[in-house]
């Protein structure tokens, strides 16, 4: 099954338009060799594909399933939910450290460190979206330049105070399920994980999906992650969603290496609208990153996975 996805405009705005080339692009996950702004006008569909970290056995499931294709709308809520004040101002580099990460939503927030077959080590971020599953970036559990998937992935809830600080102890992967467009054609709109982890935390994070994308334009998001220029602390920035399409996000939040796979929440909702992925620039000059965006296909593969996971 082939779907139409929309063409990535190639504008961001910060009062004025930037028509940009991307021939400086840099990219989190820096293996991949694709333009990712030249997305193509189709792709196939995704196999789910989960990997047992202890065992090694490779499953796969369902393919591209929209079963929520009538839906316009639809949320998976988290603990303790409230609201996400905006804290961030349009500008360069305006992240603020979180200094009490034992609060909502921040406690949901983890350090991700995973190591591959070769020895290759990736630290990056993740959210809890249940009490025994994250959701974070494909690019973190299988790497096409390191042997594959991670063999190993430690998950650290809101950790603080430069490393030191493990206020609910660490987890590890047990399964890491991610998909078939990531794993062998490097779809940077595919690069999402969900990770089973063999600790249970007590706080996690909302999901939200809308059929619409064009309604994220312009919305206020915050990103939280453990971005690597920023030693092992959590920092928070507040902007604009400045583009949108059926698996992408375009946001204006500052973001840097490390912060892959942190979430996008929507202000609004307080609820992850998307997951960080790649950092573009020009001539050093950063003007958006990119996000998975949380469309049906990907809500539905969450809402299942937890609902497979409670029974």
């Amino acid at each position: 099954m082939k779907r139409k996805i929309t063409t990535i405009k190639r504008m961001v705005s910060f009062g004025l338009i930037l028509v940009m080339t991307l021939t400086g692009m840099n990219v989190y996950a820096a293996e991949l060799d694709v333009n990712t702004d030249d997305i193509i006008d189709e792709q196939e569909s995704a196999t789910s594909i989960t990997y047992n970290v202890e065992t090694g056995e490779i499953t796969y499931g369902n393919a591209e399933d929209y079963i929520l294709e009538d839906v316009d709308s639809a949320e998976l809520n988290g603990v303790n939910g409230e609201e996400i004040s905006p804290t961030g101002i349009i500008g360069p580099d305006d992240r603020i450290m979180v200094s009490n990460t034992t609060v909502y939503p921040y406690n949901a927030i983890c350090y991700v460190e995973s190591t591959f077959p070769d020895g290759n080590v990736k630290r990056g971020t993740g959210s809890l979206v249940y009490s025994t599953v994250m959701l974070t970036a494909g690019d973190m559990v299988y790497s096409h330049n390191h042997g594959g998937w991670a063999k190993s992935v430690m998950v650290v809830p809101a950790l603080n105070s430069d490393g030191q600080n493990r206020p609910y102890g660490t987890a590890h992967s047990t399964t890491i399920t991610s998909n078939s467009q990531w794993t062998e054609n490097k779809s940077i709109e595919w690069d999402w994980a969900i990770v089973d982890l063999d600790k249970s935390f007590s706080s996690w994070l909302g999901v939200s999906y809308n059929k619409n994308y064009t309604l994220y334009i312009g919305l206020k998001a915050s990103t939280v992650g453990y971005p690597s220029d920023k030693g092992f602390q959590m920092w928070q920035d507040t902007n604009s969603i400045s583009a949108a399409g059926e698996r992408y996000l375009k946001i204006l939040c500052d973001t840097q290496a490390g912060d892959s796979g942190a979430p996008v929440m929507a202000l609004e909702s307080g609820k992850i609208a998307g997951i960080i992925v790649t950092e573009y620039k020009e001539n050093d000059v950063y003007f958006y990153n990119g996000a998975v965006r949380i469309n049906a296909d990907l809500y539905s593969r969450i809402k299942a996975h937890i609902d497979e996971v409670q029974q």
